[in-house]
């Protein structure tokens, strides 16, 4: 699948960005996916 957004880490915070963004434009498509298993910094 291709998206125009991608989000990393599909917890509260994932979830509610992909949704303000996609609220604000129709027409882009969203996607996320979980945090990688190890700390990032």
């Amino acid at each position: 699948m291709q998206y125009d957004i991608i989000i990393i880490g599909a917890g509260p915070g994932g979830i509610y960005s992909a949704y303000e963004l996609t609220k604000e434009q129709r027409n882009l498509s969203a996607g996320s996916s979980p945090s990688p298993p190890f700390p990032t910094g």
